[in-house]
């Protein structure tokens, strides 16, 4: 038992190390409580979604996007393209243009950058019985809060933070752009 948790805590990390940055980002253009905690959710969603995918795969259930996972990296540059325009819309008119963070935008950011999870997923979950699978998908969902946690640190920490704050209107943009070019490439 200890060895599966073991083997699926380095799994997630191996697959999710860039989770954190996003995390920090999304932390730092939250506004309140609430756009926290919406960002938490879509982690949450986004990487349960993936989980199942994952798990659905491996049982030959699903077919994930059969060579086209490149259409994943339209979902950050789509997000960055809205929030550009959400700002454009914010300076014209003096007030917010819905440029807050969705459970459904991170659930998709994080889908999108996960999208290539599944080349590591779908062969390990396919080896699990169905007590490894639910350990995995119980050491994913503590691991997801962990992230979590460590990108709130981050976006808390006051050199990255505050460097972050003043800028989201840019890094964020570019930031989602990058990563959505990166998924292109990739695919």
């Amino acid at each position: 038992m200890l060895e599966t948790i073991a083997t699926a805590g380095a799994v997630f990390a191996s697959t999710n190390i860039d989770d954190i940055f996003i995390l920090m980002l999304l932390f730092c253009q939250a506004e309140g409580t609430s756009g926290k905690i919406r960002s938490i959710c879509g982690q949450y969603l986004g990487s349960a979604l993936l989980t199942a995918a994952g798990i659905s795969g491996s049982a030959g259930l699903v077919l994930l996007l059969d060579g086209r996972t490149w259409i994943l990296g339209f979902i950050p540059i789509l997000l960055a393209a809205r929030m550009v325009l959400a700002r454009k819309k914010e300076d014209r008119t003096g007030c917010i243009g819905g440029s807050g963070t969705t459970v459904l935008s991170v659930a998709g950011l994080t889908i999108a950058n996960g999208g290539d999870n599944m080349g590591v997923y779908i062969p390990v979950f396919s080896q699990l019985d169905s007590g490894g699978t639910i350990l995995f998908a119980v050491v994913f969902a503590i691991m997801t809060g962990l992230w979590c946690l460590i990108g709130y640190i981050a976006a808390a920490w006051d050199r990255s933070g505050k460097l972050i704050r003043s800028n989201k209107d840019t890094v964020v943009p570019l930031v989602l752009v990058l990563i959505g070019t990166a998924i292109l490439v990739k695919s």
